[in-house]
């Protein structure tokens, strides 16, 4: 019965080498190769030499196909060859080439690289109650409210892209409807909220990773708001006056005048249509609930509606 073969195998470190390289576009790219000689101890084993040779590649002391080099964890190995020379099929070299690319000046694995940004700006519908100035929107002479005024407004984003070894989606949702609670690039808290993530699977030097995108949207606080209230919900303290008829010199007298009040328990039997007036939710004028007096400014009511989040633990790299 033929003898299992043996290998042992000897690093050639005089044949390692490593060459860099640089793109027109400036990326380095790196190339190292090392050479393994590898003995077969017995010849009589009774297997053809291309399967010895492909037992070779397999051996442990082989680096594998995609692994990192053992001092240089960002070059990984990109092919392996190997062959008796001169017909010598009791001795075999083998060469291990690894190479990386995608690596900007300065070197550095892609996956420790900050994001890459972009800026953008994001529209939308938004209703207005003041001008550009600042002067509140209302009609002359009533001083009552001018509504249903909208403007497209844009909002300055952020788009960052960055690869991850791994998306936890559990962890990202955490930041679904939150602002910052912390400054972030500049921009106070409460005013940056995550509009949009994403993530998809992609191979970076033959590894499985994520590519992972994150949209963020910054707001402008609306007049008379903090920061941190960027994103609150405003509403509009109004209520309403009626219109109903009187009777100047008695209810017989044909021709009627129209008068607007305050909408109360004797109002409800009566004909009417809604005007909008301003109400006094603060009591500043008196009583809360009342209306203001004419030409006074709107008051608002602002509504917590998203969470808030640390968007330095997003590990953007920004």
């Amino acid at each position: 019965m033929p003898a299992a073969p043996t290998y042992s195998v000897f690093e050639d470190t005089r044949q390692a080498f490593c060459t860099t390289t640089s793109t027109d576009d400036g990326i380095n790219e790196r190339k190292l190769a090392r050479t393994f000689n590898v003995l077969v101890t017995s010849s009589d084993y009774g297997l053809s030499p291309l399967q010895v040779e492909a037992d070779t590649i397999a051996l442990g002391e082989i680096p594998a196909m995609r692994s990192s080099h053992p001092q240089s964890p960002y070059l990984f190995v990109d092919s392996i060859t190997t062959a008796p020379p001169a017909g010598n099929v009791t001795y075999y070299e083998v060469s291990v080439n690894y190479s990386s690319s995608g690596f900007e000046d300065g070197g550095g694995s892609p996956l420790d690289k900050p994001a890459e940004t972009s800026f953008f700006t994001i529209s939308s519908n938004e209703l207005i109650d003041a001008d550009y100035n600042g002067q509140e929107l209302k009609w002359a002479g009533t001083f009552e409210p001018i509504t249903g005024l909208s403007i497209q407004l844009s909002d300055l984003a952020l788009r960052a892209q960055k690869y991850i070894m791994g998306f936890n989606p559990v962890a990202f949702y955490n930041y679904i409807n939150t602002v910052n609670s912390d400054a972030f690039l500049g921009f106070e808290p409460g005013t940056a909220r995550i509009h949009d993530i994403s993530a998809s699977r992609a191979k970076l030097q033959g590894f499985d990773v994520w590519d992972m995108s994150v949209e963020i949207q910054f707001r402008k606080p609306y007049r008379g708001v903090t920061n941190e209230q960027a994103w609150y919900k405003r509403i509009k303290a109004e209520g309403f006056k009626v219109v109903h008829p009187t009777f100047p010199g008695g209810p017989n007298v044909v021709n009627k005048a129209y008068t607007r009040e305050p909408v109360d328990a004797a109002d409800y039997e009566l004909p009417y249509s809604p005007v909008p007036v301003l109400l006094d939710v603060e009591g500043i004028s008196g009583a809360p609930g009342s209306y203001l007096p004419a030409g006074a400014p709107a008051q608002w009511a602002l509504i917590q509606v998203f969470g808030t989040s640390s968007f330095s633990s997003l590990e953007l790299g920004l």
